[in-house]
C-alpha cells in the first residue's frame, strides 16, 4: 500500500496521524495519507501568504502552468486509476 506525507513549503513534514484511503467500489484500503495537525496548517497558510506577496510575472506563471499541464498529461493513467 502506498503511503503519502505532507509537502509544505518545499519540504516533507512528519505527522503523528495517518488515515487510510479506501477504494470507493471495493472499500479496500489503497493508500495511507498523513493527517495535518494545526502546526502544519499554520505553516501552509503562512507559506501561501508569503508566496502571494512575491512577484510572479505572467510569462513565468505560463511556464509553470505549462509544465504542470505536461506532468498531468504524462501521468493521466495514474490519475484515472485513482479517480
Amino acid at each position: 500500500m502506498k503511503s503519502y506525507g505532507l509537502y509544505v513549503h518545499g519540504e516533507w513534514m512528519n505527522t503523528t496521524g495517518r488515515m487510510q484511503v479506501v477504494d470507493k467500489y471495493t472499500l479496500q484500503p489503497i493508500a495511507e495519507i498523513a493527517v495535518a495537525e494545526q502546526s502544519h496548517v499554520n505553516r501552509a497558510v503562512e507559506s501561501a501568504d508569503a508566496a502571494m506577496r512575491e512577484p510572479f510575472p505572467p510569462y513565468e506563471r505560463y511556464q509553470v502552468l505549462s509544465r504542470v499541464s505536461q506532468l498531468l498529461m504524462d501521468r493521466k493513467r495514474e490519475f484515472a486509476d485513482v479517480l
